[in-house]
């Protein structure tokens, strides 16, 4: 418990009505989770809008609230006006945690693609030199071996700061962190002490929020305004120099910093490539050492995830041997290039490819691999960017033998019409493509077509194991359809009818 005027320092707000000599011993920005003594955080939402909520919150025991919006302030009630309560709710949540951040090492991760896979690298990395670890992410956060399910990738500051918190009271000494776009728009990371910055690639993703794909840039390389400014002395930048984007980070960054990627000219090179569906090996090169390294994920693509993360290990000063035992030793990341069937007699892929970049990665690396056949599925989550629906469809329908688009998450939307603007980027009359708004449907499908030597991608979904109509969200899963389907269970795959020609 402290004083309110402890928890306002540095706020600077624009006005306080009522005492800020009263106690406060809790933070809330949800005014249904309002203990007695609570400061509430008024913060406006997607759907909704938490100044709406001032007199509920007030009745459950709140003694003061942070507002962004003039509002009128209740008896024996203090109200603080600030010009941003999201930024206010971050500085007040690490406070209140006790600063978690400065006792972990942190090491954030942004970008459109890879973020989940180069987290799970780079823990194994840590796990290797170790170091006891944390990761928020995607997929799950982990405390150690204790996992959580995420509502964001990146929880709201109050949340992520209760999460560091317990990450160093049960002795977690680093921590990765992908930092989603959102988060960083939204300032729920301000506050926090990053050790490291990593950035993957940046393409076409979350328009719908964004607005504008310099917008969502901006957002990205915010990460690193919150690394110059950390408070951490230590401090470094890690970059994919494939990317022309990262390219202009590095040039910009002003600070120690590693760039990996194909090019000559990287810190961390790859070269000589081989790969295969559940495997991939390359030699990679630094200051002037070439060295051999496998992993135990396939495609091209986890290459740059695996430089990355092998850059971080460098940046941290760890050994190179160390490294390369955590990247050999990482398991198979939920839902990311996950093969699900391998080549008995035809190979399954499911894959998380929600963006055209994405989707142009896996079915490109499964193309590359793939004696027969490459049979795509895929559709586009309703209520997002609709830009990206024609790009997806032109997308697949040029790399795959043969595309089924389906429904993914629709939301609110109509699938048919999702499906219809998928369809505006393909030729039908040049390219084989099926049409199957059932996604259970449209698996069996693309399995009934698999034939030996073939691969079937399925996109979008990945690690989730839920669709979203309308209101209700369903229990649905890709791995689990593919294996009742395949009468499987979790081991191998009995083909189904050949039913489908193309």
């Amino acid at each position: 418990m402290a004083k309110l005027s402890e928890w306002l320092k540095g706020l600077e707000p624009v006005s306080v009505v009522g005492s800020t000599a009263i106690d406060v011993s809790g933070i809330a920005y949800d005014s249904r989770t309002v203990k007695k003594g609570d400061l509430f955080v008024c913060i406006k939402g997607f759907s909704d809008d938490g100044h709406r909520y001032l007199d509920d919150a007030r009745q459950a025991g709140a003694v003061a609230a942070v507002v962004e919006e003039e509002v009128e302030a209740p008896d024996s009630f203090t109200v603080v006006h600030v010009p941003n309560s999201r930024r206010a709710l971050a500085l007040i949540s690490d406070k209140y945690c006790d600063r978690p951040s400065r006792k972990l090492a942190v090491i954030g991760i942004t970008g459109t693609n890879g973020k989940t896979t180069t987290s799970y690298l780079t823990r194994a990395v840590l796990a290797a030199a170790g170091e006891r670890t944390g990761l928020i992410g995607t997929v799950r956060h982990w405390i150690g071996e204790r996992a959580i399910v995420p509502v964001h990738t990146t929880p709201e500051s109050l949340d992520l700061q209760e999460l560091l918190a317990s990450m160093v009271r049960e002795n977690i000494s680093s921590v990765v962190m992908e930092v989603s776009s959102h988060a960083l728009a939204l300032d729920r990371v301000v506050g926090v002490e990053f050790d490291a910055a990593l950035f993957t690639n940046i393409s076409r993703d979350h328009l719908d929020f964004h607005r504008t794909y310099d917008a969502y840039r901006a957002a990205k390389a915010h990460l690193f305004t919150l690394l110059a400014v950390s408070a951490k002395e230590s401090k470094f930048a890690v970059f994919n120099f494939d990317d022309p984007v990262g390219r202009e980070l590095a040039d910009a960054w002003d600070g120690d910093a590693l760039v990996y990627g194909l090019d000559p000219e990287a810190d961390v090179r790859a070269s000589a490539l081989e790969t295969s569906l559940n495997r991939t090996g390359f030699s990679v090169t630094f200051a002037g050492e070439e060295r051999r390294v496998t992993i135990p994920l396939g495609g091209k693509h986890n290459v740059h995830n695996a430089l990355g993360a092998y850059a971080v290990g460098l940046g941290l000063g760890f050994d190179r041997g160390t490294i390369e035992d955590g990247l050999t030793a990482v398991g198979q990341v939920p839902g990311r290039f996950e093969l699900v069937v391998d080549a008995d007699p035809f190979s399954v892929i499911v894959d998380y490819a929600h963006t055209p970049d994405a989707l142009r990665f896996v079915l490109s690396s499964v193309k590359e691999l793939t004696s027969g056949r490459l049979i795509a599925v895929f559709g586009c989550g309703g209520d997002r960017d609709r830009g990206k629906r024609p790009l997806m469809g032109e997308i697949a329908a040029s790399i795959a033998d043969y595309t089924i688009v389906t429904s993914d998450n629709p939301r609110s939307e109509d699938p048919v019409a999702i499906i219809d603007e998928i369809l505006d980027g393909i030729d039908r009359d040049r390219t084989p493509v099926g049409v199957e708004p059932d996604r259970r449907a449209a698996i069996e499908q693309a399995l009934s077509a698999a034939r030996a030597g073939d691969s079937v991608v399925i996109a979008g979904k990945g690690h989730e194991d839920y669709q979203i109509l309308g209101s209700r969200r369903i229990h649905f899963d890709d791995r689990e359809t593919v294996r009742e389907l395949l009468g499987a269970g979790s081991g191998s795959s009995a083909p189904v009818a050949d039913s489908a020609r193309f």
